[in-house]
């Protein structure tokens, strides 16, 4: 873990552009686990708000001195209270429908993991020489996603649905991304909402800061290039070129360990 948190301060800034710019859209795609994020509307209604919670949060799970005192675990389970209180909100609001399964379930919860670890290691990959001056080492990235994977166990995700190193991690990104990634008007409203926050933010941006270009973020800074070859989703509507969202998806045989266990938990219905 320690290691793992010495990767995320050497690299804090390029991470939290990733995030924002790389695993939240990414999160949007999953149609079903976006139902929950569109009822609850915080995203919706107050965006650079709710972004700021979660750049404080993360931070905060990746800092030794909230760790020894105590304060990272409290924080890491606020956020598993809020969940139960928007699995009971969302199942009580008369606008949930079953057909997209347990509010807040294992499987969404593990791709959040996956968006915040492995997809983060992706997108450190492609600004390596852009914002980055070189490559992580694979055992930085293990590392990172190993205290990841802790974090987001506390949080009540099942050991079963951890990776424990990259290859896990890629095969349970690609299972995830067959099973769930759709077109969704929850997906389209949540990134259109991030997207406009963060323009904003670009307006506000100082001089210089890296890979920002006042006052569009969707114009033609090398970031957003960089993020922009991953195909995140849009507000005109969704692109995501490297794979076919209904038909046609590459099957994956269910012959490793990992995947054998990952198929036979009861994904939809188990939560944390």
């Amino acid at each position: 873990m320690q290691r793992g948190m010495d990767f995320f301060q050497k690299h804090a800034q390029q991470i939290g552009l990733v995030l924002g710019f790389f695993s939240l859209p990414y999160s949007y795609l999953g149609a079903d686990g976006a139902q929950v994020l569109w009822l609850t509307e915080r995203i919706k209604n107050d965006t650079a708000r709710r972004l700021q919670e979660t750049g404080e949060w993360v931070f905060a799970v990746n800092s030794p001195k909230e760790w020894k005192s105590g304060q990272a675990l409290a924080r890491i389970l606020k956020i598993r209270l809020i969940h139960a209180g928007a699995r009971w909100f969302s199942l009580h609001s008369k606008r949930w429908t079953m057909d997209w399964g347990y509010p807040v379930n294992q499987e969404d919860m593990a791709g959040t993991n996956i968006a915040f670890s492995y997809i983060v290691v992706l997108g450190l990959r492609k600004l390596a020489g852009v914002l980055t001056s070189r490559a992580a080492t694979e055992q930085e990235e293990e590392d990172y996603l190993h205290h990841i994977s802790v974090v987001n166990s506390v949080n009540g995700v099942v050991d079963a649905l951890l990776p424990q190193n990259l290859r896990e991690a890629y095969l349970l990104h690609q299972v995830i991304t067959r099973r769930q990634f759709a077109p969704s008007e929850a997906g389209v409203g949540l990134t259109r909402s991030l997207l406009n926050a963060m323009a904003e933010l670009a307006q506000q941006a100082p001089a210089g800061f890296p890979g920002v270009r006042p006052p569009t973020m969707c114009g033609t800074s090398r970031l957003v290039k960089c993020v922009s070859f991953w195909a995140m989703p849009m507000p005109t509507g969704w692109v995501f070129p490297r794979c076919r969202l209904k038909n046609g998806w590459l099957g994956y045989s269910i012959n490793g360990p990992f995947l054998k266990r990952f198929e036979v938990c009861r994904l939809r219905f188990v939560v944390g």
